[in-house]
C-alpha cells in the first residue's frame, strides 16, 4: 500500500515537472510559447506585411512536437509500475 502511495507521489510530481517546461518556436514573423502542459503561454507577431497564412498554424504545430519531445525525453527510461 504504502509503495503505491510513493508511486502516485513520484507521478505528481513528475507531472509538475513536466507541465513546468516550457519551449519558444519561431516561424517567419510568429514566436510562440508553449507550456508542458500544452498551453499556449504567448504569441508575438512581427512584421505583419511580412505574415504568411501558414506561420501560426505552422508554429504551434512545431512548438507541440517540441515540447512533446522534450516531455518524451524526461520519461524515457521512467519505470512505470502499472
Amino acid at each position: 500500500m504504502l509503495d503505491k502511495l510513493k508511486q502516485i507521489n513520484q507521478l505528481r510530481e513528475m507531472k509538475k515537472k513536466l507541465d513546468a517546461m516550457t519551449v519558444e518556436e519561431q516561424v517567419g514573423e510568429v514566436k510562440i510559447k508553449m507550456s508542458g502542459a500544452m498551453e499556449v503561454l504567448s504569441v508575438e507577431i512581427g512584421d505583419k506585411n511580412s505574415l504568411r497564412d501558414s506561420d501560426v498554424k505552422d508554429c504551434f504545430n512545431r512548438a507541440q512536437k517540441t515540447i512533446q519531445r522534450k516531455m518524451a525525453e524526461q520519461m524515457n527510461g521512467l519505470a512505470m509500475p502499472f
